[in-house]
């Protein structure tokens, strides 16, 4: 009897507690798919896609350097503008995103090309506030009701949703940028213009809030994505793990791998002890899923 054996689309996964985010090659979240920015078990970005006036971004190559960091790096396709047509490359971008609370975001462009190009760079945002397993069943249910909002003065993208009791809210924050953001058509907007050989650069923050809990991002640009409160509970708990040595450096590599994913999954709960409480949070009886 033959058995098919079938393998996903390959996602690029950035975690660290309860926080983690899915997407595909680009750094983009498909609609009607199980990618997205989830936190306490709900699904705060069931949409994100980035634009050059309309036109969608080419990957060059992309990654995760660690559990908590994702790069990618795209360049455009041939699209119009005002000027005239952008040739295919002449533009480049890299997306840095880095998981803890919540998720801090870079945007770098650069014009490789030897004119000026004025476009709009768009980032279309959407959120659903669906169920973690719903998610995964692809059994999504319609319940509440969803507002968004966009603050011009903060720069800040606001999407609530409240189903009685239930409560949850995203705020997609432009912290940094070389032009000012605009919101119009479901899509958050920056009118740029590029001298060639020039950059532009921009940061977003993530920001989670469960009920009365507010999960910001504790990272910021890319400079000190490698510096924080996390990454000394992260070194410790590699001090503290069994270590092994090995003549085979494969089985050498294997095992320290296995210890890094473990303390990738590391959930700290400040309410027992500076450690681990992975699996803690599954041993709670989860509420009614129609509570949503």
């Amino acid at each position: 009897m033959s058995v098919e054996v079938t393998v996903g689309p390959p996602v690029l996964t950035i975690n660290h507690g309860s926080t983690f985010m899915v997407t595909d090659l680009l750094g983009e979240v498909a609609a009607d798919s199980e990618q997205g920015a989830f936190c306490a078990d709900t699904r705060f970005v069931s949409v994100y896609c980035m634009f050059a006036n309309g036109a969608p971004w080419l990957l060059l190559t992309s990654g995760t350097p660690t559990y908590y960091l994702a790069r990618i790096h795209l360049m455009n396709g041939a699209f119009e503008t005002e000027d005239g047509l952008v040739p295919r490359g002449t533009l480049a971008m890299t997306i840095t995103r880095a998981v803890g609370e919540g998720i801090h975001e870079d945007i770098e462009l650069a014009n490789y090309g030897l004119q000026v190009v004025r476009f709009n760079l768009e980032i279309a945002v959407r959120s659903d506030f669906a169920d973690l397993f719903e998610v995964k069943a692809h059994e999504l249910i319609r319940r509440g009701r969803i507002v968004t909002e966009w603050d011009d003065g903060a720069g800040e993208l606001r999407t609530s949703y409240t189903n009685r009791d239930f409560q949850r809210e995203f705020r997609y924050r432009v912290a940094r940028s070389e032009s000012a953001p605009a919101y119009a058509n479901g899509r958050v907007t920056f009118d740029i213009a590029l001298e060639p050989g020039a950059t532009w650069r921009a940061c977003a923050e993530y920001v989670f809030i469960d009920g009365g809990s507010v999960r910001a991002p504790v990272r910021d640009c890319a400079a000190a994505h490698s510096a924080g409160e996390f990454d000394t509970l992260h070194q410790d708990w590699l001090r503290r793990a069994t270590r092994l040595t090995s003549a085979n450096e494969d089985i050498y590599r294997v095992y320290r791998q296995s210890v890094e994913d473990i303390g990738a999954l590391r959930l700290y709960d400040r309410d027992f002890a500076d450690d681990v409480a992975a699996g803690r949070r599954r041993a709670v009886v989860r509420h009614d899923l129609r509570s949503r």
